[in-house]
């Protein structure tokens, strides 16, 4: 994955993915909401078998709800995360590992959005190729052939601009509602 690739992840889901894909173990504390009951439940069975009633009902007064997202802490607690101010914090983290990682391509990047300005091994890898004609006109043929452009949009214009026939005129007459009483 290039950087630029990377860069365009938007949502806390695709950067999970690029976690999971990539085996960036910082995150493995934070789960959708499926993967967070996932957890509760799991926990609530092993509370079920050593603790009382009253302690399960405190933990699940403590738990958050209604994210998209949890992160379990370091003392088996969880936080809810908002996506919109806690992404972009999440995703610098991500990419601070990536590149200490050495995750991205780096062939089709510049470090620090810089120009590259080595030369070129060769020409045609600087310039830009224009497609060929599939024939070539002679000077004489592009003249012919702009007149002739030019001709039909005068011929157009002129009939634009011309006032209306006759016929068209007493069309009009009839659809006035004065002339016809």
């Amino acid at each position: 994955m290039t950087r630029e690739e990377f860069e365009g992840i938007e949502n806390l889901s695709e950067l999970l993915d690029f976690c999971n894909n990539y085996d960036c173990d910082i995150y493995n504390e934070i789960f959708d909401d499926d993967g967070y009951h996932d957890c509760i439940d799991e926990e609530i069975n092993n509370m079920v078998q050593h603790d009382s009633w009253e302690q399960i009902r405190d933990y699940l007064d403590e738990l958050p709800y209604g994210y998209d997202y949890y992160r379990q802490t370091e003392f088996d607690g969880w936080e809810g995360i908002d996506e919109y101010s806690d992404f972009d914090n999440i995703k610098n983290e991500v990419r601070d590992w990536a590149e200490e990682e050495e995750i991205f391509d780096e062939e089709d990047e510049q470090e620090d959005g810089q120009e590259n300005d080595e030369p070129c091994s060769e020409v045609a890898e600087c310039e830009e190729e224009e497609p060929e004609p599939d024939e070539p006109f002679t000077l004489s043929e592009l003249v012919t052939v702009c007149k002739s452009s030019v001709q039909k949009i005068e011929d157009k214009y002129e009939k634009e601009s011309e006032p209306a026939n006759v016929s068209d005129t007493e069309h009009m007459e009839t659809r006035d509602p004065i002339a016809l009483l």
